[in-house]
Order: C-alpha cells, then structure tokens, then sequence
C-alpha cells in the first residue's frame, strides 16, 4: 500500500512531500502499534479481521478518523490522501490490477 498527500493549487492536485509506504498490510492489521491498526482495523469487529482479498467485507464499529499534527509552515488548505493497494500472487510477483481510493478534506489550523 502506497500513500500520498497531495494539496488542492491553482485548480489542480500536486504532490507534497509526504507519503507511507506499507509492505505487509495483512501484518500491519493487526499490529496494534501500527497505523493501520490505529486508523482502521481496530475497529472492525474480531470475527471479520481477515487479509484483504476478492469478496472479503469488513463489519466495523463507526469511528471518525481524526489526524493531528504540527508543521513548520502553514499547510491549511484543501488536501486529498491517493492510497493505492497492490498485490502480489503466491509466487511473489506484482499482480496488474491496482486499488485506488481517494479521501479528500481539508486542513485548518485550530
């Protein structure tokens, strides 16, 4: 899984430098220390935590997700996170399709 950050200029999305990379996402489900976990998989009922896969739905708790953070510079501002989940067959190659979602919001300053 592929993350990025990128900000609403000028009438169109470009990139900022931040972005997560997860290599395991099916491991990082359940690691409670995880951001996955934090974000997401801890609210999913016990019985429905299993690895991502074709037909696998997901019963959850309703949650809000919440980030906060401190910056250098003034980052308020319409934003959107691009997350891309690829996966990989059981001989470890790179499978051609390709997940997408897109979370957009927006940033201000409290």
């Amino acid at each position: 899984m592929d993350a990025e950050l990128q900000k609403f200029f000028r009438g169109g999305w470009i990139q900022t430098p931040f972005s997560v990379r997860v290599l395991d996402i099916c491991k990082e489900m359940n690691m409670t220390h995880s951001y996955i976990y934090e974000l997401w998989s801890r609210h999913v009922f016990p019985e429905d935590l299993q690895c991502l896969g074709k037909g696998i739905k997901y019963r959850h708790n309703p949650f809000t997700a919440k980030a906060d953070g401190q910056a250098l510079v003034n980052m308020e501002g319409r934003y959107k996170v691009v997350t891309f989940f690829r996966a990989y067959d059981e001989h470890n190659r790179l499978r051609p399709e390709v997940i997408c979602l897109e979370v957009p919001g927006d940033i201000i300053k409290i």
